[in-house]
């Protein structure tokens, strides 16, 4: 894991995510966050943060309520690190065991609007918790799912783009500059062809 946050540091973090965004959009947001370090954040990139957890919590089309209510925070600092940390152990155990078991409370609520039947399954409303931004996590990740990769070379969870292999250019650049050093070491050690070889057989 300490491997991954390191690939994360040199990789493209968005702090920002619309309300509105898609689910492969909102899975990216999700994996960055895993590896994001709080403590390295302005006080400006922190508010963005809170926004941005809370517009993942909240489905979008749906009206959330916000984290800062009456100047009370639902995610203190202290609960977005243990959450962050819950994240990054459950990412783990999918990348070495295959699986990632965890209990989410769960309100089933189907809404018939004029364009049809709409899911507003959450958590009790959708009001920003712990508890719903685990559900949420299972949502999103179970809806991106075909493109939920792991790294080819650091072993990293990212989403992919058609045809990516790697979460990142400093892994695909890694493995590129290995290849082509081993492909030179292979050079280095080619034996010399005889002069008459050379020269064409003369």
């Amino acid at each position: 894991m300490d491997r991954w946050v390191e690939t994360a540091r040199t990789a493209s973090m968005e702090i920002k995510l619309r309300a509105d965004a898609p689910v492969e959009e909102r899975a990216r947001w999700l994996l960055g966050f895993a590896f994001q370090d709080p403590n390295s954040l302005s006080e400006g990139d922190r508010l963005n943060l809170r926004e941005a957890l809370e517009n993942f919590i909240t489905p979008p089309g749906v009206s959330g309520t916000r984290i800062l209510a009456a100047g009370v925070s639902l995610l203190p600092e202290e609960k977005i690190h243990e959450i962050q940390q819950w994240l990054r152990t459950g990412l783990a155990g999918l990348a070495t065991q295959k699986r990632w078991s965890f209990k989410a409370a769960t309100s089933v609520t189907l809404g018939l609007s004029p364009y049809g039947l709409r899911d507003f399954t959450s958590p009790a409303g959708t009001i920003p918790t712990a508890e719903a931004f685990r559900f949420r996590i299972f949502q999103v990740l179970r809806d991106a799912g075909p493109r939920f990769r792991l790294c080819s070379e650091c072993q990293r969870p990212f989403i992919a783009g058609k045809g990516q292999e790697y979460c990142s250019t400093r892994c695909s650049q890694a493995v590129r500059t290995r290849k082509f050093r081993a492909k030179a070491k292979k050079s280095d050690r080619l034996p010399e062809q005889p002069p008459e070889q050379r020269q064409g057989g003369r």
